[in-house]
């Protein structure tokens, strides 16, 4: 009885350190909150997502089985099963490759794809949230992310309710609301923290400033302004502000006066560098019969501004293109090129995907994730965010190149990681992808290309 008791504790061990060994532990994991992972900060959600990378790819594993059991292990539905739920319900277990096998059709395989990295959509739930500390991250697009406190319930309802993936569309109603930030890499965002209150008047501020991706010293503007106040019955209140005229120097000697009915507007700078912007308002006090206020408004990075004059972002970007023809038994290829910057840190990656025309158990002829020769290569350059490829120090100097390959898997992916302050410049990213099986080639190369 004893010796049986022993073996079954033994053998309990040896099954939680196989268990442990399946998924990344690291000091700092998540936590399963409101059906979000939460984590403490931004540099254990960092860890995280590195750990989950070097894992992968140290180890050589399917990226899928090893998310599927990663999200197994924290009990979590994540935005990577609910896209693939909703791309395909195909399912049916078959013996080839003694696995669940999901069947596609071409325009199921990329579908509807705008985040791009499975391991970022592993770590979303369903709404595209994370949490870190006190606040919630929230993704509507490939480059708008709001952040605001867990406490918010507003704004995450009304953000659960926007429609995901359009990166024209900002939710201004939900940006209104006290309490929700813009983290976007297609705006450089000047928040004005500086709020003036008046007869129980709050102002806010924000101006957007948008460089034209392939001419950067052209730059747009977009000021926003509110007044947030209560109500008698002591409802919260808020209004878009009426200005009555702008005055801008924009720090290069030139100065302009915008009326009041203009909240957009550009400029052209002389030359690339980085410039010290100043930004007067006069509008109406709506808590004091209509008087007008005149305010500097200061913004919270000194309202310094970085003007390019390369074709240079740090914007997200992404390609994602499927090849494939032929009858039963031919190959197919999904190759994937990415830029990402944000919460997560900055990311940039090549994957390729091996597939097979195969049977269907469900009738017909279908697209599986099926093992083949399969490489993934990218080459990479990065730029600080004013565009420079080299610093005195020298620290800002990253170019290279990372491959990973292997004889029999369905997917591989070749990456680079780690640092935040990242741009690209234009067609300095490339990658190069290849699939063989039985004697069947499929190769494809793709640059990053942000002008024409």
């Amino acid at each position: 009885m004893r010796t049986a008791i022993l073996f079954t504790l033994l053998f309990a061990a040896m099954a939680c350190n196989k268990e442990d060994m399946s998924r990344p532990a690291v000091a700092g994991g998540p936590k399963l909150i409101q059906g979000r992972l939460a984590f403490r900060s931004l540099a254990d959600l960092q860890s995280y997502y590195g750990k989950i990378h070097n894992d992968i790819h140290e180890q050589g594993l399917d990226i899928q089985s090893y998310l599927d059991s990663v999200e197994r292990e924290l009990r979590f539905t994540s935005a990577r099963t609910t896209e693939n739920l909703t791309r395909s319900g195909n399912k049916s277990l078959e013996s080839d490759d003694d696995s669940l096998t999901e069947y596609f059709t071409e325009a199921e395989i990329i579908g509807i794809d705008w985040l791009k990295d499975d391991i970022r959509k592993s770590l979303l739930n369903e709404h595209y949230e994370i949490q870190v500390g006190d606040s919630v991250y929230v993704y509507v697009s490939e480059n708008t992310i709001y952040r605001m406190s867990v406490n918010h319930a507003e704004a995450i309802s009304s953000l659960r309710n926007f429609q995901k993936g359009d990166d024209e569309q900002l939710a201004k109603s939900t940006l209104a609301m006290d309490g929700v930030d813009l983290l976007s890499q297609k705006y450089q965002v000047i928040h004005f923290n500086k709020l003036l209150t008046l007869e129980d008047c709050t102002y806010d501020h924000e101006l957007y400033i948008i460089p034209e991706e392939c001419n950067p010293r052209v730059v747009h503007f977009d000021l926003d302004g509110t007044m947030h106040a209560e109500e008698e019955n002591g409802d919260p209140f808020f209004s878009f502000l009426s200005y009555l005229e702008i005055n801008v120097d924009y720090g290069d000697g030139t100065s302009e006066v915008i009326p009041g009915s203009t909240t957009e507007w550009s400029h052209t700078y002389p030359v690339e560098g980085s410039y010290q912007l100043t930004v007067t308002v006069t509008f109406s006090d709506l808590c004091n019969q209509w008087q007008e206020i005149t305010e500097t408004l200061e913004p919270e990075n000194d309202g310094v501004i970085y003007v390019a004059d390369v074709g240079c972002s740090g914007l997200n970007r992404s390609i994602d293109e499927f090849v494939g023809a032929g009858g039963l038994g031919s190959i197919g290829m999904r190759s994937e090129l990415w830029f990402k910057r944000d919460i997560f840190g900055s990311h940039q990656v090549a994957k390729t995907t091996s597939y097979r025309r195969v049977n269907s158990l469900l009738g017909g002829i279908r697209w599986a994730r099926r093992s083949a020769y399969v490489k993934a290569e990218i080459n990479w350059k990065f730029r600080t965010l004013a565009c420079q490829v080299t610093t005195p120090n020298n620290e800002y100097t990253f170019t290279g190149l990372e491959t990973d390959w292997c004889n029999s898997c369905r997917s591989k992916r070749a990456a680079k990681t780690g640092i935040i302050d990242r741009k690209i410049g234009n067609n300095e990213v490339h990658s190069f992808h290849k699939v063989e099986r039985n004697g069947q080639i499929l190769t494809k190369t793709h640059r990053l290309k942000f002008c024409p």
